[in-house]
């Protein structure tokens, strides 16, 4: 004894005209940071208009950083390849694990949130980086004294 739904549809079903444009933009685009963006960007336009003397000034500031396109979240964790000399260069920055915001690569602590990154250390006999830790190197096996 059971049913089995074969087919639903839902007709007449709409929203308001803003978020349809947006969800329009966001099908077409696929970012929707970007539509965000540009919908800030809009927004604060509308506003800067209503005060004609301060808008200058506040324009020139403000408005350049909108109109760049949102950072790509895969630009930050991945070495990026050069093609001329085919070396790959390292990255100069680590994600925090606590508030996801890109640290210095060397940092011991996150400036954002606090967070203590993990400390290593060379292994004597291969010579690559293991936590601070350590009883035995996890790549060679040998005992760390």
């Amino acid at each position: 004894i059971g049913l089995e739904l074969i087919d639903l549809k839902i007709e007449g079903l709409d929203t308001t005209p803003e978020y349809r444009e947006r969800l329009f933009w966001i099908k077409q685009t696929g970012a929707a940071t970007y539509v965000l963006q540009t919908d800030t960007l809009r927004d604060v336009a509308k506003e800067l208009g209503k005060s004609p003397g301060a808008s200058l000034g506040a324009g020139m500031m403000i408005i350049p950083p909108l109109t760049q396109p949102p950072p790509s979240s895969q630009s930050t964790q991945q070495p990026q390849q050069t093609p001329a000399t085919g070396v790959v260069a390292q990255p100069t920055t680590k994600t925090c694990p606590k508030c996801g915001r890109p640290v210095p690569m060397d940092a011991i602590f996150c400036p954002y949130c606090g967070y203590r990154f993990p400390q290593s250390r060379k292994c004597p006999y291969c010579g690559r980086e293991i936590p601070a830790d350590s009883v035995f190197c996890p790549y060679c096996g040998k005992k760390l004294s």
